[in-house]
């Protein structure tokens, strides 16, 4: 897959994930996103995804789409990296 076509899809899969609820907007670092550890969230944006695929919404296979919500999720971490690195550096 082309790397502009990753990265749209990526785009796309991130505001699936946020309207889901399964990622939030760090507070302090805007653009930043962290995964809400809510397993129906992410059932919810993978629901969601399967059906923007049926509705031919988007320019991707099934997998392709689900391989991009999937990505996102797990680059989001669980804590803001920015948040985490200050609190580290005041030592």
């Amino acid at each position: 897959m082309a790397q502009a076509k990753k990265e749209e899809l990526e785009k796309v899969a991130k505001g699936v994930l946020i309207k889901a609820g399964a990622l939030a907007e760090c507070e302090t670092h805007k653009g930043t996103f962290v995964d809400e550890g809510d397993p129906e969230a992410v059932s919810q944006a993978y629901a969601t995804a399967n059906d923007m695929v049926k509705a031919k919404e988007v320019d991707a296979t099934r997998d392709e789409f689900m391989e991009a919500i999937k990505t996102v999720l797990e680059e989001a971490g669980e804590e803001c990296p920015l948040c985490a690195e200050e609190e580290g550096g005041d030592e």
